[in-house]
């Protein structure tokens, strides 16, 4: 399509945004996803409030297409300068639920500048969408942001916390990162179960464990050190790992302290 043509169907696509006519206002975020630029990016920004969830779901999608298709820096800026003053005259949890997921289509360091100083004092759903987004990110300090979240009885928050922090960690050599990890092996135990990951990080890491620098004991139920001790069976033997396993996961008759919950498939720390 040449340039005139996309002119002619940005400005059609523009004035039929006015309809009242649902099908007619879709078919012209969808065109604009197509054809628009960034004034059109900023256009469709200002619908991401919409009630409609087709005319929303449309206008996610067009602004994600404007976005994917740019590629001068110099533009990327100005989306995310737009971007960052359009959510932060956002009130409603849901609009900004939205738009914390928009941002995927922008570079990691741009959601990390973005989310990261949110998570300590947002709400659970607000904070799940925010990890959701950093799955990317393998810096260590903001890994430990992510961690913190975990600390919670929502099943929902605490695994996508656990599964963005775990996924952080797999992309390193475990030489490198087992300093940072060895006071840390209660939450790698947590994680590898609830992940249901196949351990070898784990094990790693129990192997490569300095003595004097690992994790206090906690006392665990029957079963997951069961889980735990079969899981490492199923890697070539090594005494180390097990050793450290043993020393840290105690076994006890396990109470969940005070929450409620009667058949729960984790452990509380």
């Amino acid at each position: 399509m040449n340039i005139a043509n996309k002119t002619l169907w940005r400005m059609i696509s523009g004035m039929k945004l006015k309809s009242e006519k649902i099908h007619i206002r879709y078919v012209a975020i969808i065109t604009l996803g197509k054809v628009g630029n960034i004034k059109d990016y900023e256009r469709l920004l200002n619908l991401v409030e919409e009630e409609n969830l087709e005319l929303l779901n449309a206008t996610c999608y067009s602004i994600k297409e404007i976005i994917d298709r740019e590629n001068s820096d110099e533009n990327i800026k100005r989306m995310e300068n737009i971007y960052l003053e359009k959510f932060e005259t956002m009130e409603g949890l849901r609009s900004k639920i939205i738009m914390i997921e928009v941002s995927r289509s922008f570079s990691i360091q741009f959601r990390e500048q973005m989310w990261v100083r949110l998570l300590s004092d947002s709400k659970n759903d607000l904070k799940y969408t925010i990890i959701s987004v950093l799955k990317d990110i393998k810096d260590l300090k903001v890994l430990d942001e992510v961690l913190n979240s975990a600390e919670t009885t929502d099943p929902l928050l605490r695994r996508i916390a656990l599964e963005t922090w775990y996924s952080g960690l797999v992309k390193y050599d475990v030489e490198d990162i087992i300093d940072y990890i060895a006071d840390k092996l209660h939450f790698l135990i947590r994680a590898t179960y609830e992940l249901q990951t196949d351990g070898k990080l784990l094990k790693q890491s129990l192997s490569y464990s300095d003595k004097n620098l690992i994790t206090p004991p906690k006392a665990y139920p029957d079963f997951m050190i069961r889980y735990m001790t079969e899981l490492l069976g199923l890697w070539d033997y090594d005494p180390d790992a097990y050793r450290t396993l043993h020393s840290i996961m105690v076994p006890s008759y396990f109470t969940f302290e005070n929450d409620e919950g009667k058949e729960r498939p984790y452990v509380i720390l």
